[in-house]
């Protein structure tokens, strides 16, 4: 397993706009959800409006693969609360 490093700015930042994407209606779970996926060294937030698609990605060297799905109002507002640099 590694460790990753990320300044809390930059993954802030990238939350935020794929916020933006999320319409967070109850009745289409997809725009609920943020998916989270590392490979080949990319780091991606994706999140939906069942229409269009929002990637924001950003390089990181070294990441290992892995996915995740989370709810986006609680991991945008718990993203939010970050204080540290990285």
């Amino acid at each position: 397993m590694s460790e990753v490093t990320l300044k809390t700015k930059v993954f802030q930042d990238m939350v935020s706009k794929a916020l933006k994407c999320s319409t967070n209606n109850s009745m289409l779970a997809a725009t609920t959800l943020v998916s989270i996926l590392a490979k080949d060294g990319k780091f991606s937030l994706v999140t939906t409006d069942n229409v269009n698609y929002l990637e924001v990605s950003e390089y990181i060297p070294g990441i290992s693969d892995f996915k995740a799905s989370l709810g986006i109002d609680q991991f945008g507002k718990l993203v939010s609360k970050l204080t540290n640099e990285y």
